[in-house]
């Protein structure tokens, strides 16, 4: 496994029990160059493997790879919207990383990602709308990251 070692949060007290796996999940309000840059130092100083953000607010791709970039990270996925929107992030030192699905269903948006045998889903349900059976796109799924507005 190729997930990155030696967690910051390491000392005299812990031991390294091998490859970890680190994700970051945040409600972005809204995307931006600096908080792109911002977002690339933090995810950098605490080693982040997996970066999922809702509500980008980006209405296309281009709209979203303008408002910046994410250094030493690889979109894996995003939807879009100019309220909501969603973005799955990886580390481009993770190469064993694929992109399962991308869906949207009566407005909840998932993107679903596979690194090795773990599936990690990034889900928002926008306020208002009712959460149906959405089983069929997290079932089996180990992590479950997101927002819903219940």
């Amino acid at each position: 496994m190729q997930l990155p070692q030696n967690c910051p949060c390491q000392g005299p007290l812990t031991r390294d029990v091998g490859p970890q796996l680190r994700i970051l999940q945040l409600n972005i309000e809204g995307i931006s160059r600096s908080k792109c840059d911002y977002l690339s130092r933090l995810l950098v100083e605490n080693n982040i493997t997996v970066l999922v953000l809702q509500e980008t607010h980006a209405e296309n791709a281009s709209d979203l790879s303008s408002r910046g970039h994410i250094e030493r990270f690889t979109l894996a996925s995003a939807t879009f919207h100019k309220k909501y929107g969603l973005a799955t992030y990886v580390r481009n030192s993770i190469s064993n990383w694929e992109h399962v699905s991308t869906s949207v269903v009566n407005n909840v948006s998932f993107i679903k990602i596979k690194i090795e045998k773990i599936n990690i889903i990034n889900v928002y349900k926008p306020p208002g709308v009712n959460w149906h059976n959405h089983t069929k796109h997290t079932q089996h799924t180990q992590h479950k990251i997101g927002r819903a507005h219940v």
